[in-house]
């Protein structure tokens, strides 16, 4: 095969002559990097046993130089030669900004407030414990190799971030994991997900105190005061310039895309903002995320989940695989991510197993759940990039981390179903509900306080007894959903109950259009719409309800 240069001007007929110039290798690039997760996942059947995001980091480590790079390097420098790399960083640099904007809009900013003590003291506690536990073994692989600080070289900045990327939660990849192992209709899954939506905003927070500290020598003093002044910029243009203009559009009805566009100009305009002050451009999305209007962030949520985790994610997980440049037979690297490993499982396993017996768990539903809130998934990748960036580890660490966060997340439904069978009757977790309508699904209807009242939906715990007369009704977590629902495992605007003309009620799953969809069954049936009887039982991401229908003035 000819080397770049030469094939860019071959010619395949002299009729017809084709010259492959670097637009066309960018969309080469990006059928690749699109379609190879696609059949691996897909059409290998590794769906059964690893989430699409496990697939795509190690899609991109498969098209890196470790692995197509050595077995067919003429075809790699083809493709993926450092001088046709600048198209495939431009759109990494977008999805991962994009990402975080995501992960800001599932931050609940009411979750600590409405957490119980376990959940508070599993979130923080945990993270913290973790984060200390990496940085003693940070500390250990610093002073064994020189090679795994950064060009700043400074060992006590390379331990605090290679314990934080050790201690990052994974939600997005977390609850798709619960929901494989039938844990998401769990009290266990229920603590799960709130103890790393906690861990999450405690991350954000860290990463913004600690990206100061890169400059490193006399300059840390004023590059803290530049980023925090950064971090107050990016807030202020949500808060002070950015939210009002969306509220008034809303209030004038303004068409989606003229709002969407107003999204898209804050969340890049808040990333250059903190880039430029030295807080890394996912800083600036993530606030974005947090602070623009709930009604704003769930619409954007929407919008931009499935373009982002299926079309532009994929560039930034084979940037990741592009840069992670390692031998397969290197002690030193092999060595870090052993060590890695190792304080990202023990870590949190032991932490979380810790602080779930002070919030008076038993110690087998604190491993429990140790093992799962240990999965890192995309969370690390984004972390470890953002510190090999600032010059706070090295190409080498990056690359070792890399497959830290690959191995972690592969490892969490075998580690967690193995200890589920040595713990047997032990583990007390709440297994799911039953999906068949028991007898109480089938029993007489409460009495409605209503004559307009036309639906009665029975929750188990809070709501209770909910009544509906509006013919279109939002169930959901958040707080001006028609009928709100404060459990965690319940997404915000989760479904919708509709009464049509003839006036039969139906159901639809507002959450299918993401990515990886949060669950709605019927009756013990997945479904994303359907129509309901009374009697029938419904569960949004695990928490069920009974629904009834009534005639008006019974």
């Amino acid at each position: 095969m000819k080397t770049f240069a030469a094939f860019a001007s071959v010619e395949l007929d002299s009729l017809l002559p084709i010259t492959i110039d670097l637009k066309s290798i960018l969309l080469l690039q990006a059928a690749i990097v699109v379609l190879l997760p696609f059949i691996l996942w897909w059409q290998f059947g590794l769906k059964r046993f690893f989430p699409l995001a496990v697939i795509q980091i190690f899609s991109g480590i498969l098209l890196g130089p470790t692995i197509f790079g050595a077995v067919a390097p003429e075809a790699f420098d083809a493709l993926f030669s450092k001088d046709l790399l600048g198209g495939i960083k431009a759109i990494a640099i977008i999805a991962v900004c994009l990402f975080a904007f995501l992960a800001g809009t599932e931050a609940d900013r009411d979750l600590i407030r409405r957490s119980g003590r376990a959940v508070v003291s599993i979130g923080i506690g945990g993270l913290m414990f973790t984060w200390g536990f990496g940085i003693i073994i940070g500390l250990g692989v610093g002073l064994a190799f020189a090679s795994a600080l950064g060009p700043l070289n400074g060992l006590i900045l390379f331990a605090v971030a290679f314990g934080l990327c050790n201690a990052v939660p994974a939600l997005p990849i977390l609850a798709v994991l619960l929901n494989e192992l039938g844990l998401n209709r769990s009290r266990l899954g229920a603590i799960a997900l709130a103890s790393a939506g906690i861990g999450d905003a405690l991350f954000w927070a860290s990463l913004a105190i600690v990206l100061p500290f890169a400059a490193g020598g006399d300059g840390v003093i004023q590059a803290a005061a530049i980023a925090f002044g950064g971090g107050l910029v990016a807030l202020g243009l949500c808060l002070y310039v950015a939210s009002p203009l969306l509220n008034r559009l809303l209030r004038q009805e303004a068409p989606e895309r003229v709002v969407m566009i107003l999204v898209g100009v804050t969340i890049f305009l808040c990333s250059a903002v903190t880039s430029i002050c030295g807080l890394h451009p996912v800083m600036g999305a993530f606030i974005a995320g947090v602070f623009l209007p709930d009604e704003v962030r769930i619409m954007a949520a929407r919008k931009l989940d499935m373009p982002t985790s299926m079309l532009l994610l994929p560039f930034f997980f084979l940037a990741t695989g592009l840069d992670a440049h390692f031998s397969l037979t290197d002690p030193v690297i092999w060595t870090i991510f052993a060590a890695g490993l190792f304080a990202c499982v023990v870590g949190k396993v032991v932490g979380t197993a810790l602080f779930a017996r002070v919030a008076g768990e038993t110690l087998p539903f604190g491993i429990t759940l140790g093992c799962l809130l240990q999965t890192k998934g995309l969370m690390e990748l984004v972390i470890v990039t953002v510190f090999r960036d600032a010059g706070v580890v090295s190409t080498q660490t990056y690359s070792a981390l890399v497959i830290v966060a690959l191995v972690s997340t592969a490892l969490t439904l075998p580690l967690t179903t193995a200890y589920r069978r040595i713990a047997g009757d032990s583990l007390d977790v709440g297994q799911p509900e039953d999906e068949t309508p028991s007898e109480d699904g089938v029993r007489p209807p409460p009495t409605p306080t209503s004559p307009d009242t036309i639906a009665i939906l029975r929750f188990e715990s809070d709501p209770g007894d909910v009544e509906i007369s509006a013919s279109e009704t939002v169930i959901g977590r958040h707080s001006g959903d028609g009928v709100r629902v404060p459990d965690v495992r319940v997404s915000r605007h989760h479904a919708q109950l509709v009464q049509d003309p003839e006036g039969g009620f139906a159901i639809h799953n507002q959450t299918a259009v993401r990515s990886e969809p949060n669950e709605m069954t019927v009756n013990g049936e997945y479904k994303e719409h359907a129509e309901l009887a009374t009697g029938d039982r419904v569960t949004l991401g695990g928490v069920p309800f009974i629904f009834y229908s009534v005639e008006a003035d019974s």
